[in-house]
């Protein structure tokens, strides 16, 4: 392990030592990543529509980050029984989205005032400020930073969960796990008959869907850590993605949160560190916040360079294979730099901050 990893995992350990959440965290980070790379090639080289049809399965990896989350925000409380200090939970909470949230949106506010396009949109101040303050998902103003509308559902997540833990800690196990399943049938009888709406948005189910699996990790079901089923699941993932007639952009509770949820599943068990995926998984939220900022910097330095008679020279073919290769290295690159950089320091601003919040309020629940 590289010192570099070293670092990075004392900042941001896993929830007491599960590495197939870091393993998770990083491909949904990688499925994210490959999605928008994808439809950045597409604007400049032409891709198939059967390329473009599996590109879809990048939206998946935003399924996946949302199981993740709802099972990392419950596990210290579910799964060993710690009291919930309130003012320490959502100061970690907010300080974990927004201190990078803010950076990156001033990074591309800057890009912006460059000269920069984000695809013809004309902002206004009133979209600035809808972004900053995570209102853009719940709001008619565009996503300045195209991930930016997850980090608004995180944010209703994290004010939502001290109430699922009352209803836990008050009508017992039992009571929250029938809570659970009423509100993941309402949300497939709505999801199934159309009718939308925040409470019972398929995104708030597969949110659910991770908590509930605490309770098998726990009792270390079977599928629990088993690397077949995982190998399969994902690969029924794909393949369904693939063979299906038109791309799947159903993100109910019945199609990609319920196959999440289970890949997750099989994953958190799974006791072998693989340091290269553990240190991806590690710095996955930087990636996933960074990468589209990358992208813009990075198509305007190729734009530039493709002008030259070495680039004009070479087939389609590989061009789109330099050009694919040239953002996801980019993207990593800047991902990495400013965990380092930014998310790093945050966290460990955290942790001081939850020191001395615990030691001066100590109203838990």
């Amino acid at each position: 392990m590289t010192k570099a990893e070293q670092t990075a995992t004392k900042a941001n350990a896993s929830e007491d030592g599960i590495v197939g959440i870091d393993y998770m965290r990083g491909f949904g980070a990688l499925f994210v990543l490959l999605y928008h790379l994808i439809g950045r090639v597409n604007k400049i080289y032409p891709i198939s529509p059967e390329v473009l049809h599996y590109s879809i399965l990048g939206t998946f990896g935003v399924d996946i980050f949302f199981v993740v989350s709802g099972f990392c925000i419950a596990f210290p409380f579910f799964g060993s029984n710690r009291p919930l200090n309130v003012p320490e939970y959502y100061m970690r909470r907010f300080f974990r989205i927004y201190i990078p949230h803010i950076t990156v949106l001033l990074g591309l506010f800057l890009l912006f005032r460059a000269g920069f396009s984000f695809g013809g949109l004309n902002l206004s101040r009133t979209d600035w400020i809808s972004n900053f303050c995570l209102l853009n998902a719940f709001t008619k103003s565009p996503h300045i930073n195209a991930v930016t509308w997850t980090l608004c559902y995180e944010i209703m997540f994290y004010i939502y969960f001290p109430i699922l833990f009352l209803v836990f800690k008050k009508y017992s196990k039992r009571a929250f796990n029938i809570f659970c399943i009423a509100f993941l049938a309402t949300g497939a009888v709505c999801s199934a008959c159309g009718i939308r709406s925040m409470l019972t948005d398929g995104y708030y189910i597969t949110w659910i869907l991770g908590i509930v699996l605490i309770d098998l990790y726990k009792r270390k079901n079977r599928i629990i850590g088993n690397p077949v089923a995982l190998v399969l699941g994902i690969t029924g993932i794909v393949a369904f993605n693939i063979l299906a007639t038109q791309p799947v952009v159903f993100y109910g509770p019945l199609l990609k949160g319920i196959s999440a949820s289970l890949i997750v599943a099989f994953a958190i068990g799974i006791g072998k560190r693989i340091m290269v995926l553990r240190f991806l998984g590690i710095i996955s939220f930087s990636i996933y916040l960074i990468h589209n900022v990358s992208f813009v910097l990075l198509e305007r330095i190729y734009q530039t360079l493709a002008h030259n008679s070495v680039f004009a020279a070479l087939p389609v073919g590989l061009n789109i294979a330099f050009y694919s290769g040239y953002l996801l290295v980019g993207g990593l690159l800047f991902g990495t730099i400013f965990f380092f950089a930014v998310e790093r320091p945050s966290l460990l601003l955290i942790k001081v901050l939850s020191r001395r919040i615990r030691a001066k309020w100590n109203y838990a629940l």
